[in-house]
C-alpha cells in the first residue's frame, strides 16, 4: 500500500522533473530569440532590489544561527549563498570592458561570501541531523 506521503513524493519528482524539461525548452527558446543588447528600464532597481534581498537573507541567516534553529539556518545560508551566486553572474555577465576588474573582484568577494555561507548551511544539517537523531533516542532511553 502507498501512504499519503509516498504519494505524495512521487508527485513532487515528477512536477519537478517536467519542470526541468520545461525549463529547457524555454531556456533554448531564450537563446534563439533574445537580443544581444537590450535597454533596460529599471537597472537600479534591479540592482538595488537583489543587494536588499542579500541584506535582508544575510540578516534572516544570521538571526537563525543566533536562535540556534540549524534546519532553518541551513535552508536561509544556502538561500542566501544563492543570491551571492547570481549577483556574480550578473556582475560578470553584464560587465563592459572598462567594468572588468571591478567585476572579477566582486566575482572573488560574492563567490567567496557564498562557500562561507554553504559551509554553514552544511555544518547547520550536520547539527540539525545530530540534534533530530538524539531527538529520536530520547524516548527508547527513557523505556529502560
Amino acid at each position: 500500500m502507498v501512504g499519503p506521503s509516498r504519494d505524495l513524493r512521487g508527485w513532487v519528482i515528477v512536477a519537478l522533473a517536467i519542470g526541468a524539461v520545461a525549463e529547457v525548452a524555454w531556456t533554448i527558446s531564450l537563446g534563439l530569440d533574445l537580443p544581444n543588447r537590450y535597454v533596460v528600464h529599471h537597472w537600479t532597481l534591479a540592482w538595488v532590489g537583489l543587494d536588499v534581498m542579500e541584506i535582508a537573507m544575510l540578516l534572516a541567516t544570521a538571526y537563525l544561527a543566533w536562535a540556534r534553529r540549524p534546519g532553518l539556518l541551513a535552508l536561509a545560508a544556502s538561500s542566501t549563498a544563492t543570491l551571492y551566486v547570481l549577483d556574480a553572474w550578473f556582475d560578470v555577465t553584464t560587465a563592459g570592458r572598462s567594468d572588468i576588474l571591478g567585476s572579477v573582484l566582486m566575482l572573488l568577494l560574492e563567490v567567496s561570501v557564498a562557500l562561507v555561507l554553504w559551509w554553514v548551511a552544511w555544518r547547520a544539517l550536520r547539527r540539525f541531523g545530530a540534534s533530530s537523531a538524539a531527538q529520536r533516542e530520547t524516548p527508547s532511553r527513557a523505556r529502560r
